[in-house]
């Protein structure tokens, strides 16, 4: 099975290459995504890669906030950039905030969110708290989400 974890957040945190030496055991095949274009980012960064999943992490850089009279506009069209990049691929989601933190909490910025909940055939949440604060904000069914606690990584930085 190849999986692409987009985007590649490794030099941030150890979490994604962590998830990815546990997957390879399996038989999991991890490539990470680091083509970033504009104008359907994700979609366009997944041309020509093969993959049977795509494992997504943080969203918001795929609808970035700049400040430039756009926010809006990318925000509207990241739910359509998700299913096109898909291409009926499955999708796990790995909610590791509720919300992104660079930017205020909308209405658009919540149908963004929502976009990636709603098309998850799973979710990953960090512990029992944080499944429980998805469920109440975006009422989803709990039975998508599944905790898998995350620990301190500071060591590993």
């Amino acid at each position: 099975m190849n999986v692409v974890f987009a985007p590649d957040y490794n030099h941030a945190v150890p979490y994604q290459r962590l998830l990815a030496e546990a997957l390879r055991p399996l038989g999991v095949e991890v490539s990470y995504l680091h083509d970033y274009r504009r104008l359907l980012p994700l979609t366009r960064a997944l041309r020509g890669n093969r993959f049977d999943l795509l494992h997504l992490h943080w969203p918001e850089r795929f609808f970035p906030a700049f400040g430039d009279g756009r926010d809006a506009m990318r925000l509207a069209r990241w739910p359509l950039d998700l299913r096109l990049a898909r291409r009926g691929r499955p999708l796990v989601y790995t909610a590791h905030n509720l919300m992104p933190h660079d930017r205020p909490r909308t209405p658009a910025l919540h149908r963004a969110m929502r976009a990636v909940l709603d098309q998850s055939g799973a979710v990953i949440a960090h512990s029992a708290t944080a499944r429980d604060a998805l469920t109440e904000t975006f009422r989803i069914d709990t039975a998508k989400i599944h905790v898998l606690p995350l620990g301190d990584l500071s060591t590993e930085l």
